[in-house]
C-alpha cells in the first residue's frame, strides 16, 4: 500500500527552491555531511546541477522500518531533509513503488527501495524518477534523481493537438523508413524531459508509437514525444529491439543450452502455471505442473494450450496447440503436449516454459518482487528467419532458416524478455547499449551462462558473450561502438565478470545468489536509464552493510574487480576519512596563530598513527604542526603568526599503523590551501560569470599537428573515462557560480578529453601591475593529464613558466587551489600577462585543464593601529592668550611614518622648537613647565607662523636619537620666543606622549 505524499514535505517545497548554483549546493552538501558524517559522497547531474546520487553514508531517519507505509514514511523524511541537494520540487513528487530487497541473505544486509514519481502540473514526467535506498535500520543510503529540478509548473500549457502532433511525427516517420501506412498507438498527453541551455526541464508532450510491418522480417517502429506548445519533436526511440540478424548484435544463450535440433532433442518438461479448461471448471497448473478440479466424479475431458497466468503464446503459422484428453476421477494422468515434437509447436513450449522460468528466477531472488506477475505476449513461429525482437507490447520469434534454427529457445527468449522486464522496471532501453546489455544481463544471470544464443549460427556460433573484452567508453560516449548490441556489450561483460568473481570467491551456488540479488536490488533500487559508470557505485551501495561506503562492502573485490576488467573506471575505497579541513581566509593578523580544524578517521581497523597539517612559507620547507584530537573525529591544529609579507601554504596528512598515507587536497604538492599576511590588493579577479569574457582569449599555439583549440567557457558536465591505464573525471559543477574554462567541457556528445596533437592556450587581459610589490597569481584548478614526456600543463607569465605538470600523471579528483609569487616577473610591471597552456601527443588524452577563480593581487604591509597620541601635563597664559596647546595627526606607525606634530596659540612669528625625549615630569622653566625629561633631543628651530602655530612632520627614520622601536613611547613639547610676557622671556606648550608601532 502506497501512502499519500505527507503534507510536511508539501510545507517544505518552498524552502528547498531557493536560488541555487554550485556554491549553495556544496555549502549544503556540507552541511549534510556535518550533520550526517563524512563519508557522504555526491554525484552531481550535469543537466540539473543538483544531486544526481547522495551514496556513501547512512543519515539516521528513525525507527526501523517493518512495514511498507514505515519504509515510505521515512522515504518521506529523507526526501525533506535532502531537498537542497536534490532540488526536485516536492510537491511534484507521489509515491509509486514500495520494494523490500532481502539482501541480508547475501550479508549486505536487508533494504527498502521507496520510489516516487514526477507530476507537474498534472502531467506524468516520463523518466522522471527520485528513488530512496534505506537499510533494515531506518537509515538513508542513497537518493539517486532522474527527474526535474526546481521546476513546479510547466513553461506553457498544451496548445498544438493530438491530430497535428501525429502528422508531424508521421511525417518524420516516413523521411526515415520510406513510404507506406504506418499504424499508430492511441496518443496520451504527458510531459518530457528535454535540456535546454544546459538544463534539464519538462515540456508537455504528446506521446505514442507509430509502427509498420509488425511480424515481418524487418518491422519498424518509433515512440515519439512531440512538444504539445510549438509541434516540434522532442524525442523518438526505436520501439523495436531485435535479437539479431549480421552476427554483431547482441544476444544471449545459456551454457549447455542450444536450439531446437537434432542434436538437442526435446525432453519432458514441467508446464507450470499453464490454464487447463473442463466443462466442470478452469484451473491452473502448479509450480510442478499438478492440476487438480474439485467435485468430479465422471471421466473429464480438459483442455490444455500453452495459455497460462504468465503466458499468452501466439502461432504465427497456424493454430495455436491445444490439447484435449479425457481424465479418469481419482487416477493420475499425465498431459504430454507436442508428443510428436513438431517443429511449430515446441517453439510453442519453448516461449511458454522460458517465460516461466524468468518469472520465477525473480520470485526466487526476492519473493516480494511482482513485477513479473503478469501475462506476457509471445509470438512464435513468424515467416522470416534469423532473428527475435521485442516490440514495446510482445516478443516475437521467427522459423528456421538461412543458417539460422527456429530462433524461440532459451536465452533468446530470456533476452527479448528482458527488453520488456527493462520497461516494466523503468531502466528502459536506450540505444546508448544500457537496453541491449541489460537484456543480455537478464539472459546470463536467469540461465547461468556468459553465451547469448548458443549455435545459433550453427555449432558453437554463438551471437554473444559476456566473456568479451569490449571496454567501457565512459560516461560521455557510452555508444561509441556505433550499434546497440556492441554498445551493450561492456555492461554484459562487466555484469557477467563480477558474477564469475563471485563464483570464484563463494563457491557456484553462494557466487550466483550474490550476483542475482544485487542485479534484482538494483532494478528495483534505482531507475538506471544510461549506460554510466555510476552503475558500479549503485551496486556497491546496495552491498554495503554498515552504512560507510568509503571502507568497501562485503563483495567489494569482487564487485570492483568486475567492473575494471571491463574498463570502467572503478570505485576507489578510502582508507581514511580527511573531510572539514579549514580554509584559511587572507589575513592582516600576524601574531597569529592560524587554526585548522579537520575531520580526520580510519575506515579500516589500522589506527591512525600521525596526523599533522604540513605548512610552509614562502616556498620554504614544510613544517608539521601536530593535528590533536579534540573529541570523536575532531581534529585541530595551529599554525604560527608569520610576518608581512608571508604565502602560507599548508595541506593535512595522515598515515596510519601500516604505513599507508593520504592527504587533502589529494593532488599534494601541485594543489596546496594558501593564505597570505598582509593587507592583499587586487589587481586584477574573475569567477568567469561575467555575460562576457573581461578579456580573456583562447587559442592554438599553431606549432602542433593538430590546429585545434578547445578551451571554452561554460559549465562543467562531470565527464570522465579511461586513457590507457589512467582513469580520469572532469568537475561536475565549477567553484563558484556555473562558468569555468576548460578543455573541452563535455557539453552534447563531446567526452571531456583533450584532443590529440594539439597546443592551445588560454590567456588572460594585460593587467597593470605598476606599484605593486609581492605579487601572486592565484587560482582553482583540476587537471587530469599525462606525466610530462608525453603532454605538458603550463602556466606562464609573459612568457615564463611558474607551473609545469610532473613527470607522472596528475589525476585530480577535487578542486584545488594553485598559487605563486610572480613578483620576480610582475612587480611594477605595467603590462602582466598570465597563461594557461596544454600540449598533448598522439596518444591517450584526458580531461585536461580546468580553471575557475583567477586572480592577481599584491600583498602590501599590514597597517597595524598604534595608540592615539595622548596630551599630558599643563600649559601656561602667554602674551597672547591662555597658552600654546599640542596637537597631532596620523600616528605612531613607523610603516606610515606619518606623524605631525602641531603647537596652536603662539605669539605669531616668533622663533621656537619642537623637542622630545623618553620620559615624563612636570617642573617650573621659563614662564611655564618643561614635561619632557630623560634622554632630550632637538628638531631644530623654526619660526611660527602670522596665526601664532608651529608644525612639523617627524620622520621615524630620520630623528637624532635613531629609528625608535616598536612599542617605545617618546614626549614632545614645543618650546618658544615670548618677550612680551615679561619674566623670562619663554614659556611651553603642554606635551604630546606618542606610543611607537609597527
Amino acid at each position: 500500500m502506497l501512502l499519500p505524499i505527507l503534507s510536511h514535505l508539501l510545507l517544505a517545497a518552498q524552502a528547498a527552491l531557493l536560488p541555487h548554483g554550485p556554491t549553495t549546493l556544496d555549502a549544503s552538501f556540507g552541511a549534510w555531511r556535518a550533520e550526517h558524517g563524512p563519508s557522504w559522497q555526491i554525484a552531481v547531474d550535469a543537466e540539473t546541477g543538483f544531486a544526481e546520487m547522495i551514496y556513501g553514508g547512512g543519515a539516521h531517519l528513525g525507527s526501523e522500518p517493518r512495514t511498507e507505509e514505515q519504509a515510505q514514511a521515512l522515504a518521506a523524511v529523507a526526501l525533506e531533509t535532502s531537498a537542497a541537494l536534490h532540488g526536485v520540487d516536492l510537491t511534484t513528487l507521489a509515491p509509486e513503488r514500495v520494494t523490500f530487497l532481502p539482501l541480508g541473505q547475501i550479508g549486505s544486509g536487508d533494504k527498502w527501495t521507496v520510489r516516487y514519481a514526477q507530476r507537474i502540473t498534472g502531467l506524468d514526467v516520463d523518466g522522471a524518477r527520485v528513488n530512496v535506498l534505506i537499510d533494515a535500520s531506518g537509515r538513508l543510503l542513497s537518493v539517486h534523481s532522474t527527474a526535474v529540478a526546481q521546476q513546479s509548473q510547466l513553461a506553457a500549457l498544451p496548445s498544438f493537438g493530438a491530430e497535428s502532433a501525429m502528422a508531424a511525427a508521421g511525417e518524420a516517420f516516413l523521411n526515415r523508413h520510406g513510404p507506406g501506412s504506418a499504424d499508430a498507438t492511441r496518443p496520451l498527453l504527458g510531459a518530457q524531459r528535454v535540456v535546454r541551455d544546459g538544463q534539464r526541464r519538462a515540456r508537455a508532450a504528446w506521446s505514442f508509437q507509430l509502427s509498420r510491418g509488425l511480424g515481418t522480417e524487418n518491422p519498424v517502429g518509433e515512440h515519439f514525444w512531440v512538444d504539445a506548445t510549438d509541434g516540434s519533436i522532442l524525442s523518438r526511440e526505436s520501439t523495436i529491439h531485435n535479437f539479431d540478424v549480421t552476427g554483431t548484435v547482441l544476444s544471449r544463450a545459456t551454457a549447455g543450452v542450444a536450439p531446437d535440433g537434432p542434436g538437442n532433442p526435446e525432453t519432458d518438461q514441467v508446464m507450470k502455471y499453464a490454464r487447463v479448461a473442463s466443462p466442470a471448471g478452469t484451473v491452473i497448473s502448479d509450480a510442478n505442473g499438478n492440476f487438480n478440479i474439485v467435485g468430479v466424479n465422471a471421466p473429464l475431458a480438459v483442455t490444455v494450450t500453452y495459455y497460462g497466468d504468465f503466458n499468452d503464446v501466439q502461432n504465427s503459422t497456424g493454430g495455436e496447440f491445444s490439447l484435449t484428453q479425457t481424465v479418469q476421477p481419482n487416477t493420475p494422468t499425465t498431459l504430454l503436449m507436442n508428443p510428436t515434437d513438431s517443429a511449430t509447436i515446441t517453439p510453442q513450449a519453448n516461449a511458454f516454459i522460458g517465460v516461466n522460468l524468468v518469472r520465477d528466477w525473480i520470485r526466487t531472488i526476492n519473493p516480494t518482487d511482482a513485477t513479473a506477475d503478469m501475462r506476457f505476449r509471445s509470438n512464435v513461429n513468424l515467416s522470416q528467419t534469423c532473428n527475435a525482437y521485442f516490440d514495446g507490447v510482445s516478443i516475437n520469434f521467427y522459423l528456421p532458416g538461412g543458417g539460422c534454427p527456429n530462433t524461440c529457445y532459451s536465452t533468446v527468449i530470456s533476452h527479448e524478455l528482458g527488453h520488456w522486464l527493462n520497461v516494466l522496471y523503468l531502466t528502459g532501453n536506450g540505444s546508448d547499449g544500457m537496453g541491449e546489455g541489460n537484456a543480455d544481463v537478464w539472459a546470463m544471470y536467469t540461465y547461468d551462462t556468459p553465451v547469448i544464443a548458443q549455435d545459433f549460427f550453427g555449432p558453437g556460433q554463438a551471437i554473444r558473450t559476456g566473456l568479451n573484452n569490449q571496454p567501457f567508453c565512459g560516461d560521455a560516449n557510452p555508444g561509441c561502438y556505433g550499434q546497440a548490441h556492441a554498445n551493450g556489450e561492456p555492461w554484459m561483460g562487466a555484469a557477467w565478470k563480477v558474477r564469475n568473481r563471485l563464483n570464484i570467491t563463494n563457491g557456484n551456488a553462494a557466487g550466483d545468489l550474490i550476483a542475482d540479488s544485487v542485479f534484482l536490488g538494483w532494478m528495483n533500487g534505482y531507475n538506471q536509464t544510461q549506460l554510466r559508470s555510476i552503475i558500479e557505485t549503485q551496486w556497491l551501495t546496495l552491498d554495503d552493510n554498515d552504512a560507510n561506503l568509503a571502507n568497501g562492502t562485503p563483495h567489494f573485490a569482487d564487485i570492483y574487480g568486475g567492473f575494471r576488467d571491463q574498463q570502467f573506471p572503478g570505485v576507489t575505497l578510502a582508507p581514511f576519512v580527511i573531510a572539514d579541513v579549514t580554509q584559511l581566509p587572507d589575513t592582516e593578523n600576524v601574531a597569529g596563530p592560524y587554526v585548522v580544524n579537520a575531520t580526520l578517521g580510519a575506515n579500516f581497523d589500522p589506527p591512525l598513527v600521525q596526523t599533522v597539517v604540513r605548512w610552509r612559507v614562502n616556498g620554504g620547507p614544510f613544517q608539521d604542526a601536530p593535528l590533536v584530537n579534540v573529541g570523536g573525529m575532531s581534529y585541530s591544529a595551529t599554525i604560527p603568526g608569520q610576518a608581512y609579507p608571508s604565502l602560507v601554504q599548508y595541506h593535512v596528512q595522515v598515515m596510519d599503523s601500516i604505513g599507508r598515507t593520504a592527504t587533502w587536497p589529494p593532488s599534494v604538492p601541485e594543489q596546496l590551501s594558501a593564505f597570505d599576511v598582509g593587507t592583499v590588493n587586487v589587481i586584477h579577479a574573475t569567477d568567469f560569470e561575467a555575460p562576457s569574457a573581461q578579456g580573456w582569449t583562447a587559442g592554438a599555439v599553431g606549432d602542433a599537428p593538430n590546429p585545434e583549440n578547445d578551451w571554452a567557457r561554460g559549465i562543467p558536465r562531470g565527464r570522465g573515462g579511461v586513457a590507457g591505464s589512467l582513469s580520469w573525471r572532469d568537475p561536475a559543477a565549477a567553484v563558484s557560480g556555473i562558468y569555468c574554462w576548460a578543455n573541452d567541457l563535455g557539453t552534447t556528445t563531446a567526452d571531456g578529453a583533450y584532443s590529440a596533437d594539439v597546443h592551445s592556450f588560454l590567456r588572460s587581459p594585460v593587467l597593470n601591475c605598476s606599484g605593486a610589490t609581492n605579487v601572486r597569481l592565484r587560482f582553482q584548478s583540476w587537471l587530469t593529464i599525462e606525466g610530462n614526456a608525453l603532454d605538458q600543463a603550463r602556466v606562464l607569465v609573459n612568457g615564463i613558466d611558474v607551473y609545469s605538470n610532473p613527470a607522472v600523471a596528475r589525476l585530480d579528483t577535487a578542486w584545488g587551489m594553485q598559487e605563486y609569487d610572480i613578483s620576480a616577473l610582475a612587480a611594477n610591471n605595467p603590462s602582466v600577462q598570465v597563461e594557461f597552456r596544454l600540449r598533448s601527443n598522439g596518444t591517450n588524452q584526458l580531461g585536461g585543464w580546468t580553471i575557475d577563480d583567477a586572480r592577481v593581487f599584491w600583498v602590501s604591509p599590514v597597517i597595524v593601529p598604534c595608540p592615539a597620541p595622548q596630551t599630558y601635563c599643563i600649559t601656561s597664559p602667554n602674551s597672547v592668550g591662555g597658552g600654546t596647546v599640542m596637537g597631532s595627526s596620523g600616528t605612531g606607525n613607523l610603516i606610515l611614518n606619518n606623524l605631525h606634530l602641531y603647537a596652536y596659540n603662539s605669539p605669531p612669528d616668533t622663533s621656537g622648537q619642537f623637542f622630545y625625549g623618553n620620559s615624563q615630569i612636570q617642573v617650573p622653566f621659563g614662564n611655564g613647565y618643561r614635561c619632557v625629561s630623560g634622554s632630550i633631543f632637538r628638531l631644530g628651530p623654526q619660526v611660527t607662523d602670522s596665526f601664532g602655530d608651529a608644525s612639523r612632520l617627524i620622520d621615524w627614520n630620520n630623528l637624532p636619537s635613531g629609528t625608535p622601536l616598536s612599542g617605545q613611547t617618546w614626549n614632545f613639547q614645543f618650546w618658544y620666543r615670548n618677550p612680551a610676557a615679561g619674566g623670562a622671556g619663554f614659556n611651553l606648550s603642554n606635551a604630546l606622549s606618542v606610543t611607537v608601532c609597527d
